[in-house]
């Protein structure tokens, strides 16, 4: 996984970002940089919400390669059957806004710097969006 990379990790240690209509931005009453609850059958993660016109109402689009914010953890994890390819790229989801923008801030710090620990990583020096 890409976010597994400790040079590309330092360009942004953030959640990553779910892209989404304004349309449906506004229904769920999100602005950018916000987090979000997404949630499939799989798994759930937080999330940076971004609008954009890019993508459709109803439609939305997320990276794979952040440590916490990873849309693989929620897809569905067959392959396909000639090439072995991760079927990672769709799913059904569920949309939640966090009420407690500070908590789900913290937690987000909390989880980086737990991963962040564990492979070894000065986490002192970080700053964060808090």
């Amino acid at each position: 996984m890409t976010g597994n990379c400790r040079t590309l990790a330092n360009l942004e240690d953030e959640p990553g970002w779910i892209q989404m209509s304004p349309e449906d931005c506004e229904k769920l009453k999100v602005k950018e940089g916000e987090l979000i609850r997404v949630s499939s059958k799989r798994g759930t993660t937080i999330t940076r919400v971004k609008p954009t016109e890019r993508v459709k109402k109803g439609a939305t689009y997320m990276t794979y390669q952040w440590w916490v914010g990873a849309c693989n953890e929620l897809t569905v994890p067959y392959l396909d059957p000639v090439s072995n390819t991760p079927e990672s790229k769709y799913c059904a989801i569920n949309l939640e806004k966090i009420d407690d923008q500070a908590w789900a801030e913290t937690s987000i710090k909390e989880s980086y710097e737990s991963i962040r620990t564990s492979m070894g990583i000065d986490t002192a020096k970080r700053e964060w969006r808090i």
